[in-house]
């Protein structure tokens, strides 16, 4: 009996089966890559300058999205190396337990000394103390999209 070859027969078969390899492969990537590992950090006390940090500071803006800012330290260390917050707008900093830590923020890069602000935390003896630091964005479009409506509100009234 001869056997019929048929491509549907085979599409039929084949492409699930693609399907659930790819799969496989992505997550086994995924795992050996360790890109999971910054992700279950981030989201439970967020990326940090230093790992061991007991001052966590967070800068957001007006809205409460993250800025990415550069950081400024106020005290030591003082040094050539250039800091910033995380994407997600965290920077950590390691202090000796009742020490004053302040930092200066500027989120605005391309004009320097336009959206900044200073924070101050004193470090726990125990625990992390988290403070949030909260410069305004005026290029964010959450404040474009709020400004508009609230024009053609003043349009409306007239």
């Amino acid at each position: 009996m001869p056997i019929n070859f048929d491509w549907r027969n085979l599409q039929q078969y084949a492409i699930p089966a693609l399907g659930i390899v790819s799969l496989l492969v992505s997550a086994i990537i995924v795992i050996v890559s360790g890109v999971g590992d910054e992700y279950v950090k981030s989201s439970s006390q967020g990326p940090s300058s230093d790992d061991d940090a007991n001052v966590m500071f967070q800068v957001i803006d007006q809205h409460g999205i993250p800025r990415f800012c550069h950081v400024m330290p106020t005290t030591s260390p003082h040094d050539d190396k250039a800091r910033y917050t995380s994407p997600i707008g965290y920077y950590g900093v390691k202090a000796d337990p009742g020490t004053t830590v302040t930092v200066a923020f500027d989120c605005k890069i391309t004009e320097m000394g336009t959206q900044t602000a200073q924070a101050s935390a004193i470090a726990p003896e125990t625990g992390v103390v988290r403070q949030k630091v909260v410069i305004p964005n005026p290029d964010s479009l959450s404040s474009k999209l709020s400004s508009n409506s609230s024009d053609e509100n003043n349009e409306e009234d007239e």
